[in-house]
């Protein structure tokens, strides 16, 4: 359901379905909801889903996700904020095929 609302863009339904689950401290409900943020350019919710995300796992995804979508959205300064703290936490270790986690830009 997550990704059908979130793919409609329809956020609020996708953010109700997921807090009325029983369990949702996984990472790829969170990376769901961000990927459908994305497509939508929607910073607000984006925020709340990468916050989450990486809360629970500190991997790349989020990042690049969350990255990708301020830079679609026209703030370049937020998106490099972004690639900074995942350099500082060292998120490059994990694999991931993406300039941000091999150092680039």
């Amino acid at each position: 359901m997550i990704v059908v609302f979130g793919c409609a863009g329809h956020f609020d339904n996708a953010i109700s379905v997921i807090k009325a689950m029983p369990y949702f401290n996984d990472p790829t409900i969170w990376l769901t909801l961000l990927g459908a943020c994305k497509k939508w350019g929607n910073v607000k919710v984006g925020r709340l889903a990468f916050d989450e995300a990486v809360r629970i796992d500190n991997s790349c995804g989020a990042y690049i996700l969350m990255a990708d979508i301020y830079i679609a959205c026209g703030m370049q300064k937020d998106a490099e904020k972004v690639k900074s703290i995942a350099l500082e936490n060292k998120s490059r270790e994990h694999i991931f095929y993406g300039p941000l986690c091999h150092g680039g830009s």
